[in-house]
């Protein structure tokens, strides 16, 4: 299986998250009335499936030959 940019990410910070308000039901009193949060979702929702999208085989390849050659030693 190939691994995702989305799961590099959230390995590294954790879950995707654009507003607090979108994790926690506590988070604003305004929750089930706020029309930014509902734009939010969707946003958060095509970000997560953008990132998804996207192999790290892919991001490797687009560095091309000259991810090679950085000068740093390899391990």
């Amino acid at each position: 299986a190939e691994i995702t940019l989305l799961e590099v990410i959230e390995v590294i910070q954790g879950p995707i998250c654009l507003n607090r308000c979108l994790v926690a039901l506590d988070a604003c009193g305004r929750q089930r009335a706020c029309s930014v949060r509902a734009k939010l979702v969707g946003l958060q929702k095509y970000v997560a499936d953008y990132l998804r999208d996207i192999s790290l085989e892919q991001v490797s390849a687009a560095c091309g030959p000259q991810a090679e050659n950085t000068g740093r030693k390899n391990k």
